[in-house]
């Protein structure tokens, strides 16, 4: 009798745990159109929102996402900074890897020379799903603008290579963000990026 009350009882657990509501996953998973230049998949919190500008507003043979924190844009929307926070921008040009990464650090040089804002805080190699990649970190210094108010920012940007593509990863935030959920992840996408074969 008792070995027959056990059974019922496991019965019952089993059905109970089966009617339980499925937790929701706390990432979801991008994987790029057909006709995109993306051959990549990584995760992202799945109460965030994700954005694809028009074709118009990008370059010949390239490609770009951007990621959005709604709670985090909200927040520094409503301050008084320049910095409008809660953004991660993800491009992609197609061609001679070499040559793009080549002309991307050209552009950035130029930036950093020209705006004596900027200084170079990092810059090296790194693996990203087994690839060698290229990590920048820069910091803006606050500077002085009559609409609003400037102030330190720092900015992270991993150069990607695949066979004929150059995936770039930017995320930027104020100096005292980099610690926050926000910043936790953009490591988490970079943790978890895939290149397609």
């Amino acid at each position: 009798m008792l070995s027959k009350l056990s059974h019922i009882a496991l019965i019952i657990t089993i059905l109970l745990a089966s009617c339980k509501p499925t937790q929701e996953s706390k990432y979801k998973i991008f994987e790029p159109e057909d006709k995109s230049y993306f051959h990549i998949t990584f995760e992202y919190p799945s109460d965030w929102i994700w954005e694809h500008p028009p074709e118009s507003d990008r370059e010949v043979s390239s490609d770009l996402i951007k990621l959005s924190d709604p709670e985090w844009r909200a927040q520094t929307e409503q301050s008084e900074s320049c910095y409008k926070g809660g953004q991660i921008q993800i491009s992609v040009y197609v061609g001679d890897t070499e040559q793009l990464l080549e002309w991307q650090l050209q552009a950035m040089d130029f930036g950093i020379n020209t705006m004596h804002a900027l200084e170079v805080i990092s810059d090296k190699e790194i693996q990203i799903d087994s690839r060698t990649s290229r990590s920048m970190v820069l910091r803006q210094k606050p500077y002085e603008l009559e609409f609003c108010q400037s102030e330190a920012q720092t900015a992270k940007i991993f150069f990607l290579p695949s066979e004929n593509e150059l995936y770039i990863f930017y995320f930027s935030a104020s100096e005292n963000e980099q610690n926050t959920k926000f910043a936790e992840a953009f490591t988490h996408i970079l943790d978890t990026v895939k290149i397609e074969p």
